[in-house]
């Protein structure tokens, strides 16, 4: 599984290279709120201004703002995480796809390349928090498979809480089936 799942997310970064300089403008609003709580003003889009939430992806803005305190540079943080976290949500979903198929390799490229979408590009590279939904997506997907698998839904469940204000809906969703799939279930 190892070269499909490489080759998937090499080919995803290399689509991602002619979008490096652009930055979608929502994203400028996690950058300021994480610049802001790095020098001392608080969850705030302006400093001396009164708090309030002007975010809808408290996880992301936590995130840049560590590495901002580590005197990273807020966009391009954005930026290398977005991909680095796009290559690996593709290459956890073409290793799945591998495992749980038992299709061969090969047949399984052209999965890894409709992953590389135009969509999945741009968004993930944008600047903006959609290659954390993609990671806790997978890692969703290969809970079940962990050592610990309820514990580590429950972990990816309570990310995505902090990461899109639809991510309620999208719990309950999988709580819901969680339940209907168990023995006994619905």
């Amino acid at each position: 599984w190892r070269w499909p799942a490489g080759l998937a997310a090499l080919c995803y970064a290399a689509l991602c290279v002619p979008f490096f300089d652009w930055i979608i403008d929502d994203a400028g609003i996690s950058f300021a709120y994480a610049e802001n709580l790095v020098r001392g003003h608080g969850l705030v889009l302006h400093p001396a201004h009164r708090p309030e939430e002007g975010y809808s992806n408290l996880l992301w803005v936590l995130v840049l703002a560590a590495f901002r305190g580590l005197g990273a540079d807020v966009a391009v943080t954005a930026k290398v995480l977005g991909v680095a976290l796009g290559a690996l949500t593709i290459a956890l979903a073409v290793r799945t796809a591998v495992q749980e198929s038992g299709a061969s390799e090969e047949l399984l490229l052209p999965a890894g390349a409709l992953l590389a979408a135009a969509p999945y590009v741009i968004w993930t590279s944008s600047g903006l928090e959609n290659a954390i939904v993609g990671v806790l997506t997978m890692w969703l997907v290969v809970a079940p498979h962990s050592r610990h698998p309820r514990a580590v839904t429950a972990a990816a469940l309570a990310l995505f809480i902090l990461v899109r204000p639809e991510a309620p809906l999208f719990v309950a969703a999988v709580v819901a089936a969680e339940v209907i799939a168990a023995p006994g279930g619905l």
